[in-house]
């Protein structure tokens, strides 16, 4: 039922991605009645999720994974308490393991040249238009032609995460090359309604991964991902002077703390530090102290 839900209401990212992740839940709760699943239940699973290694047996899986997993299994959850299947969430209350997203790298504009140069001719709008915006994977690859208003330059985010609507106003740059990208038509003559599409199907990017490898290996850019993209246009915005509350309404970020990340690149951010630096040195070199400090740094004086 729930899988009928996000292909009803969910966008084509989720409905593309959710049934990879309740395949890796049913293994442990596929043969379980959802109403005795409890949160000790919930909380063991995570715990053996964690220990488990990785395909290849080299790493445990990340920690990333885990939660991706559990928030779907939540999901899962609620859906279920709407239709009177359990009273009760088993996911509230449970520990996770802890994920470090504080991680931003950005490319250099000589990276970002080498990166545009090694992607194919079908690939490389894609790459141009997560570095000109901003928005993650998912939102470029759930873009239609009806979401691009070339007269207002805004492209239109319908089901961001968490399902909030957005507008990001284009550069003049990234609506020439929109406007480039031949509109993909089907053998059965059918015009796709997305922006961004597999030159081999005609139909929307379902998996870029083989080309985003390809483009890192042409251009010996290592232990790059794609969403590290959008850090690189939030440290553009930063560098250009945008506020952290601008920065965060393009990103579509909850809070400004996420933003926080990029403040150190601002150049208004590192001019202030530099004024504050300035007043607190004398024209010695030496820390301005107040009186009070002056006197209680003072070294004691013989009698």
């Amino acid at each position: 039922e729930y899988l009928g839900h996000v292909n009803a209401v969910r966008t084509k990212t989720a409905q593309i991605k959710v049934p990879s992740l309740t395949r890796v839940l049913a293994r442990t709760f596929g043969s379980k009645v959802i109403s005795r699943i409890r949160t000790g239940d919930v909380q063991r699973w995570v715990d053996a999720r964690s220990r488990e290694t990785a395909r290849g047996g080299k790493n445990t899986i990340k920690p990333a994974t885990v939660v991706g997993e559990f928030v779907c299994l939540s999901a899962v959850f609620r859906e279920a308490r709407k239709r009177g299947y359990v009273h009760e969430n088993p996911c509230r209350g449970v520990t996770l393991p802890r994920v470090n997203n504080k991680l931003t790298r950005c490319l250099t504009a000589e990276q970002e040249r080498k990166l545009l140069s090694a992607s194919s001719d079908c690939f490389r709008p894609l790459v141009q238009a997560a570095l000109y915006t901003g928005l993650r994977l998912g939102e470029l690859l759930d873009l239609r032609w009806g979401d691009v208003d070339f007269e207002t330059g805004i492209l239109t985010v319908l089901h961001g995460k968490g399902e909030k609507m957005r507008h990001i106003p284009m550069v003049s740059e990234l609506a020439d090359i929109l406007e480039e990208i031949p509109r993909a038509v089907s053998d059965k003559g059918e015009a796709s309604p997305w922006v961004f599409n597999n030159p081999d199907t005609a139909t929307r990017w379902v998996d870029t991964k083989k080309q985003w490898a390809r483009a890192l290996r042409i251009s010996a850019i290592r232990e790059f991902r794609f969403h590290d993209l959008r850090h690189t246009f939030a440290s553009y915005l930063s560098m250009a002077g945008a506020t952290q509350r601008e920065i965060q309404d393009f990103l579509g970020h909850k809070s400004l703390a996420m933003t926080n990340r990029y403040s150190h690149l601002s150049p208004s951010h590192r001019q202030q530090a530099i004024r504050r630096l300035d007043a607190f040195m004398g024209s010695d070199g030496a820390p301005r102290l107040a009186p009070d400090e002056a006197t209680s740094s003072a070294p004691d004086q013989p009698m």
